[in-house]
């Protein structure tokens, strides 16, 4: 049954606010946006009437999961694929149930569902159906009919990574955190092809014949031959260090610690290094249709945000012109665009880090993701146990079009894909359309 519906109320537009010059703080929190300035410093001299005006407004879908469903997991792909208890279940763009899959999980009252991935035309499901066996199951994303299902001797396991022909999942044992089983499951059949030992997987890719995986509790770098799982090298990095990782044309690059690195491939050695001023927050690499495909990102707890050719190691530039901290960021075509702590929104021209455009919103919000659509940068934000607030923003001006606020508990949400006319907010209880550009 499709159990989508409409709300009557569940947020504000708010229009952005009017031109001023005046930087000083409001009285009280507020995530109304002051100025959005250009380049030159200036503040937007649009009229009231040339702005968005203040309108009240709703999302355009939302679609709840029953807390008496128990656990659930959420994939994107063409469209929203969520994983319930027994069943498997396809949203369209718009909100609506295209398919819904029976899954046979038996008569257990532990089974349950624990991941979901979308890659190619498959969606696959992890799921718990008895104390020491875990489901990986595959299913056509077009039509929903099961393609596979198989059980292993591993509970839970998780994805690590989807290719078109492989599958990789794994697990940490709580008793043992620094070894993870790793399984190479064959796409079409389910068949598992091999399994091996590694530290517990924070972060995972593929390329040149390897998985490369980091542990952040062995603090080691490890490359598996995909065909055989077979270790081909490994390094140790930073210890007690979150990571993140990328790989583009013939190079592996980690953000980790106070350093970033460049490994070549696929023999995985050093080819360059570079020092940050404090250890990494943030790391994003260029879109491969961007003007620098092959640039990274690193933003560091000293404030500093610099572009890095992973080529070479090349720092191409190194900006530091704010005092917040960077608490988002997100990387388009030809702008990289930053979130502060101050409550400034920032886009810096890729070229050479100049300032583009800045916006400012004071806020007593936290827990900031942005998310890029064509022509929108997406800020969400939350009040811990309260609401998530939502807001879009030109690509190239920096004037906000909306805000919504939803009511999303405690849980942080996130934009997770744009789909058509739509971008798909999730949270642990529902999911919601927004619209891109404006409210109907």
């Amino acid at each position: 049954m499709d159990r989508r519906h409409y709300l009557a109320a569940v947020g504000v537009l708010l229009g952005a606010g009017c031109t001023s010059n005046d930087s000083s703080p409001d009285p009280e929190p507020s995530d109304e946006p002051s100025d959005s300035e250009g380049s030159n410093g200036t503040s937007d001299s649009k009229s009231p009437s040339e702005r968005s005006e203040s309108l009240p407004n709703t999302p355009e879908w939302e679609y709840d999961i029953p807390d008496e469903l128990g656990s659930s997991a959420v994939t994107v792909g063409d469209g929203v694929y969520i994983v319930e208890y027994g069943k498997l279940i396809h949203l369209s763009e718009t909100g609506g149930v295209q398919w819904t899959s029976d899954l046979d999980w038996g008569s257990s009252d532990i089974a349950e569902p624990k991941d979901i991935i979308f890659s190619g035309d498959s969606v696959y499901y992890s799921a718990r159906v008895s104390p020491g066996t875990g489901r990986l199951g595959a299913h056509d994303a077009g039509t929903g009919d099961q393609l596979w299902a198989q059980d292993f001797d591993i509970n839970p396991l998780n994805f690590i990574e989807v290719t078109e022909d492989t599958v990789f999942a794994g697990r940490t044992s709580a008793e043992e955190p620094g070894r993870a089983r790793i399984l190479n499951i064959d796409a079409s059949t389910g068949d598992e092809r091999w399994r091996t030992v590694t530290g517990m997987t924070e972060d995972a890719t593929t390329s040149h014949g390897l998985l490369i995986v980091y542990s952040d509790v062995t603090n080691t770098v490890t490359a598996l031959g995909i065909d055989t799982g077979d270790e081909q090298w490994n390094d140790s990095l930073s210890p007690d260090s979150s990571a993140r990782i990328f790989t583009r044309g013939d190079t592996f690059s980690i953000a980790v610690g106070f350093s970033a690195f460049g490994y070549s491939l696929p023999d995985g050695k050093t080819i360059w290094h570079r020092s940050l001023e404090r250890d990494w927050r943030l790391a994003e690499p260029a879109p491969t249709d961007s003007a620098y495909p092959s640039d990274i990102y690193v933003a560091d707890g000293g404030g500093e945000l610099r572009a890095i050719d992973v080529a070479a190691g090349n720092e191409r530039w190194v900006i530091d012109d704010t005092e917040g901290e960077h608490t988002a960021m997100g990387v388009g075509t030809n702008s990289i665009f930053v979130y502060y702590s101050d409550g400034s929104l920032i886009s810096y021209d890729m070229d050479d880090g100049s300032q583009r455009w800045r916006s400012s919103i004071p806020s007593d919000y936290e827990n900031q993701h942005i998310f890029l659509s064509t022509d929108t940068v997406f800020l969400t934000s939350q009040q811990f146990g309260k609401e998530t607030s939502v807001q879009a923003f030109d690509i190239e001006s920096g004037q906000r079009r909306w805000q919504t606020r939803l009511s999303t508990g405690e849980a942080p949400p996130k934009i997770r894909t744009a789909l058509d006319e739509h971008v798909v907010v999730v949270t642990p209880d529902s999911i919601y359309g927004l619209p891109i550009d404006e409210f109907a």
